[in-house]
């Protein structure tokens, strides 16, 4: 009997692959640069284009490899991918399938580890030093996820049940090195990612979401995890152009994290939550034009910082670029002219740096050319500091 089971089993999975599409994909992008050269101190990494602001996209050199298996009911990935974006270099696999619950209703359940998706996640359009409320509205991580899409509603909703990332406990030494064991509830719901999106075609989109918030690393590890709430407006009427309004609020805690101490790790000992100790309020305008061969495009992002339980003491932060391109049918040339400011309302401190980037794109090789000027790009404001470079990156893909 077992093994009339086993081979019933075998036979689904076999049927299941038999109708299916099979898919293989391989992508890269390279990043060097052909010089570069600063005024900075000795022993400073001059390299500043991509450690300053935005860089291009948080593109840096990569490459992976895709392969799918779809069908009327079940798909199956699996991505593998170098990034090395971050000058550290991670591996990055994804594995995840996604059951077609209600084709017909678009009700599907995804289950798995994505690095990342993007359906409630809006970026401004530069070419270069785009920007994004980092990554707000993007889900990833291990998860349960559904998604509820009615054909022809302009209804989007997805509800992630994300598992906690596990962080390191600090007993207030700085060495302790546990990690939790026993997660209560509470913290397990805490992880919901919820996204909510409609559409009026020609007319206006709205989204709404809360998730775990990607501001800092710090933010989704139990049993710090801090939440977002955000909103964005995206008009539609206007042909060519693309103009959307984003809102995001971060600070939004556990209920048990000021004032409940829990046994995290289960020793038996309660150990203490740390909670946030700031709330950040952050908006970010992200308009483009197209007027036949001619473009423009920018990016407006105002992020204020104030420690709870003093209201005081306020940092905020701008960063804005403006992209004006043009199209010369084999190639397109353009500049990305951005500025970053920071002020600090306890001492009326404020640091300002300016960078410009002229480029040249050339489709028909993927190939991106750019010389840029950065000018105080450490936001130090006992220097004026300036830095040059020539990026190039190239991008490859075989679908």
């Amino acid at each position: 009997m077992k093994k009339i089971v086993l081979l019933l089993a075998a036979l689904v999975v076999l049927s299941t692959f038999a109708f299916a599409d099979v898919g293989v994909g391989i992508w890269g992008r390279t990043v060097f640069i052909l010089a570069y050269g600063s005024d900075v101190a000795d022993g400073v990494d001059a390299r500043v284009w991509q450690g300053w602001g935005p860089d291009w996209g948080g593109s840096g050199p990569q490459m992976g490899i895709a392969v799918w298996w779809t069908s009327d009911l079940m798909e199956y990935h699996f991505k593998y991918k170098y990034n090395d974006a971050n000058a550290g270099g991670a591996m990055i696999p994804e594995a995840y399938g996604i059951c077609k619950l209600m084709p017909d209703m678009g009700i599907t359940l995804q289950l798995g580890y994505r690095e990342e998706q993007n359906d409630f996640r809006e970026t401004t359009a530069t070419t270069f030093h785009d920007m994004n409320a980092r990554n707000c509205g993007r889900y990833n991580g291990w998860s349960a996820l559904v998604m509820i899409q009615p054909p022809d509603m302009g209804l989007k909703v997805g509800i992630q049940w994300r598992m906690p990332v596990m962080g390191a406990l600090d007993d207030g030494t700085g060495t302790d090195t546990t990690y939790p064991t026993d997660i209560p509830l509470q913290y397990n719901i805490y992880n919901l990612g919820i996204g909510v999106s409609y559409t009026v075609p020609d007319m206006v989109k709205i989204t709404v979401g809360s998730m775990c918030d990607a501001e800092a690393w710090e933010n989704l590890v139990f049993p710090n995890q801090i939440r977002n709430i955000f909103g964005r407006i995206h008009l539609l009427m206007v042909p060519d152009l693309t103009l959307w309004l984003l809102v995001k609020y971060t600070g939004l805690e556990p209920a048990t994290a000021d004032a409940e101490a829990i046994d995290v790790d289960g020793d038996g000992v309660d150990e203490t939550v740390v909670s946030n100790d700031n709330s950040i309020i952050e908006i970010l305008l992200g308009p483009k034009y197209v007027m036949g061969d001619f473009s423009i495009a920018a990016g407006v992002d105002y992020k204020m910082t104030t420690p709870k339980g003093d209201d005081t003491i306020t940092k905020s932060e701008i960063q804005a670029n403006v992209d004006p391109a043009y199209n010369l049918g084999k190639l397109t040339v353009g500049a990305v002219i951005g500025m970053m400011m920071e002020m600090d309302d306890d001492d009326n401190d404020e640091t300002v740096g300016l960078y410009i980037e002229p480029y040249v794109m050339i489709p028909d090789f993927n190939m991106n050319i750019a010389f840029k000027y950065a000018m105080n790009s450490d936001l130090n404001p006992d220097t004026d500091d300036f830095s040059w470079s020539i990026p190039v990156q190239v991008d490859f893909s075989f679908w």
